[in-house]
């Protein structure tokens, strides 16, 4: 629920095999154009392939004003 929660959570090592890869993007809105106080109505991700062997899933989003 923070990034000050997140940065003080216990975490642990588990083995796992599961397929699927991770990947990790930052984007600046500003490099995009919008300014410190714009308002954004939402974002959109797609994958390059668009179809159904490859989904995003964004599983964590920082940085925007709640």
């Amino acid at each position: 629920s923070s990034l000050t929660r997140l940065e003080s959570a216990r975490c642990s090592k588990t083995a796992m095999r599961l397929g699927f890869r991770a990947l990790a993007v930052g984007i600046d809105l500003s490099d995009l154009g919008y300014k410190i106080d714009d308002r954004i109505e939402g974002l959109f991700f797609q994958d390059a392939h668009d179809d159904d062997d490859c989904v995003v899933d964004p599983v964590f989003i920082a940085g925007l004003p709640e």
